[in-house]
């Protein structure tokens, strides 16, 4: 039969249908705010639909049939994937990235027709497109997946106040004035706070506005909410110096309170005691500490701090960029500070909010981009470490390894009093995915080691006076086989130890990995390529100076040790090294003048052997091939993360140190 005589080809279509209740959506951004839009829509149509809930819910709805359309349901395709926007005659599109433009290849299907409707109480979507071929059948089919990580996204930046301001200024060079960036950032604030309460009709919302710019943005923010249908008014302790958006404000009717004329703050105090939401838009990375308490400020903010502590149903408050008697530099807090549910920073989080006591100040944190030149971005030296880097980082682990695949990792120590500590070293390294581990101790330590891992390889190690160098260890661990480890009665004298590594693929060579506790004598050494020092030790000419009377410097955490300036980074340029340094949001820097921060601060860490954990924790990956700073940034963030996740079990205490290192390859699944 030939073709022209041949019967057609039987058409066969993909369609999906989906209804979902409005208050459902509604209800889930109530409780979860900008976790579930992110999670689930993409910044352009978070933009698009600004903040409108039918909006929101008829895009998830057509996500869901869309899903449906494609064979997958939600565990086959990410949110992500789908992405629902309008043409430019209003028609909705349907775009598929990533494992849905994978799935759509697969069942060859030739693209499909949307049709999206939604009332006061339900949202409805319907799909339908025309596929080429039946579904394939086979299991190799169906479990075909794409890269996880197809291309690295730029790593997130910390800022100071002044890189703040050249960001701003280089945004207007390329072609932004003031005014816009103004708008964008009012826009935005007033899209989450209008997430932040699910609704606008009816609600009440209170803007404090400070006499500069961040009192303009939440000025713009007021016009735009007032627009939307909330019920606003604006408080101006100390006035403000752009009358322009105050005529905006005034020409709606929207109240405008000066503080001049509310002496006692009886008509602030009862504003506060009505509102549903006060957005804080007094000072931004401006403002200077202390803040006067008996200034118009001063009191604005003791009056909205009085009236969360006594109301059965406190406001919900929203900082503008950073919250008023935050320093965005240090992280200092004044005590006059409201900490709010969520604080919305523009451009770039600023170095402040990761920074204790400032990091359990600002609520959760909400980064909007206002139009900043990426080549502008780049010069910035601070990063965030953050899962995704994490995600994109972390050594790959192919199917055909073996264990000399993922390097060599030797652990030296033996202190008697410090008895653990090569042990927690080594388990971390192991834990980290080093292929072998072989420990250097102390014969009379050496022996009730090889019970507790017997994983662990053992390397003869002499007493103190006959100690070899580190490249002599190497040599001896590199041999075909590590001598066994055998009792003696050599005493260990206290000498502190330095890591060896060199960067690239894994070598027959092992990075050696001092327990931080560790005192077995070694003679001195190269610079390593990294140190985990305590901050103690490594106290700049940025510290503040200690008291006589032992107290803390006036906004200077008690419980945050003093950091050297990431501008003066001292220790690692004196050392050449990559730096560690542990404690609350662990600083991560190197020679060349790049830091990275730790996003978390969590006082499960804080036992003994954490940082032996560490320690073996980052051997283990530059076992693996990665260059000593990258090795130091996954070790410290999945380090943290691991009592990150231990904490609800926990609480805040009671994690030991070898629970870190057996959390550990649950946490890098990040």
């Amino acid at each position: 039969m030939s073709d022209d005589t041949a019967p057609p080809r039987p058409r066969k279509f993909a369609h999906g249908i989906d209804v979902i209740e409005t208050h459902r959506i509604a209800d889930v951004i109530r409780r979860h705010g900008d976790r579930f839009l992110n999670r689930v829509y993409t910044p352009d149509e978070i933009a698009h639909c600004r903040g409108r809930i039918p909006e929101l819910a008829v895009r998830f709805a057509a996500k869901e049939a869309v899903m449906k359309a494609l064979g997958t349901g939600i565990r086959g395709v990410g949110w992500k994937d789908i992405e629902i926007l309008p043409n430019r005659r209003g028609k909705p599109l349907v775009f598929l990235y990533g494992r849905g433009a994978k799935r759509a290849e697969e069942i060859e299907l030739r693209g499909l027709e949307i049709s999206m409707t939604h009332l006061a109480d339900l949202a409805m979507a319907s799909v339908v497109g025309e596929r080429a071929s039946p579904r394939p059948k086979t299991p190799a089919a169906r479990r075909q997946r794409p890269p996880p990580h197809p291309g690295e996204r730029p790593p997130m930046k910390l800022v100071t106040a002044a890189e703040m301001r050249q960001l701003e200024a280089a945004a207007i060079a390329a072609g932004s004035s003031e005014a816009q960036l103004m708008e964008e950032a009012g826009l935005a604030v007033a899209q989450e706070s209008w997430m932040l309460l699910g609704t606008l009709e009816g609600r009440r919302i209170l803007v404090l506005a400070g006499p500069g710019n961040n009192g303009g943005d939440g000025l713009v923010a007021a016009r735009h909410l007032y627009d939307w249908g909330a019920e606003v008014a604006v408080y101006l302790p100390a006035g403000h110096r752009d009358e322009s958006r105050c005529d905006e404000l005034r020409a709606r009717e929207v109240p405008l309170l000066m503080g001049e004329d509310d002496p006692d703050g009886a008509q602030l105090r009862a504003r506060l005691e009505a509102a549903d939401l006060v957005i804080d838009a007094l000072f931004g990375i401006g403002q200077r500490l202390p803040l006067d308490p008996a200034s118009p400020v001063g009191r604005a903010l003791a009056a909205l701090s009085a009236v969360r502590a006594g109301s059965y149903q406190p406001p919900k408050v929203v900082a503008v960029d950073l919250p008023t008697g935050l320093d965005s530099d240090s992280g200092a807090v004044d005590p006059l500070l409201v900490v709010p549910d969520m604080t919305v920073t523009f451009g770039l989080p600023k170095v402040g909010m990761y920074q204790a006591p400032g990091s359990d100040a600002v609520g959760r944190v909400q980064v909007i981009d206002i139009g900043i030149p990426k080549e502008a971005l780049n010069a910035v030296a601070l990063e965030l470490i953050t899962s995704r880097w994490v995600r994109q980082h972390l050594p790959a682990r192919p199917a055909d390894a073996n264990k000399g695949t993922f390097g060599r990792v030797l652990v030296v120590g033996g202190s008697s009093r410090y008895r653990g500590a090569v042990l927690l070293a080594a388990r971390g390294a192991y834990r980290a995915g080093a292929g072998l581990v072989t420990i250097a101790a102390a014969e009379d330590l050496a022996a009730g080691l090889a019970p507790a891992l017997p994983e662990a390889t053992g390397c003869r190690c002499p007493p103190p006076r006959e100690a070899p160098s580190p490249p002599r260890l190497r040599r001896r661990s590199a041999r075909s086989g590590p001598p066994p480890v055998r009792p003696s009665s050599a005493p260990a004298s206290p000498s502190p130890m330095t890591p060896a590594r060199s960067p690239g693929p894994p070598s027959p060579i092992p990075p050696i990995a001092p327990a931080a506790s560790s005192s077995t004598p070694m003679r001195s050494t190269p610079s390593p390529p990294w140190t985990t020092p305590r901050p103690g030790s490594t106290r700049g000419p940025s510290s503040p100076p200690p008291r006589r009377d032992g107290a803390a410097p006036p906004h200077h955490h008690p419980r945050s040790p003093a950091r050297p300036s990431r501008r003066r980074p001292h220790g690692r340029r004196a050392l050449g090294c990559v730096v560690v340094l542990k404690g609350a949001h662990t600083v991560v820097a190197e020679p060349g003048g790049a830091a990275a921060l730790c996003p978390f601060a969590n006082p499960l860490l804080a036992t003994a052997g954490s940082g032996d954990v560490l320690a073996g924790i980052i051997a283990g990956y530059l076992a693996q091939g990665a260059d000593p700073f990258t090795a130091a940034r996954l070790g410290v963030y999945l380090h943290a993360a691991v009592a990150e996740a231990a904490e609800p079990e926990f609480g805040r205490a009671g994690l030991l140190a070898g629970d870190i290192a057996d959390r550990l390859p649950v946490s890098s699944g990040t």
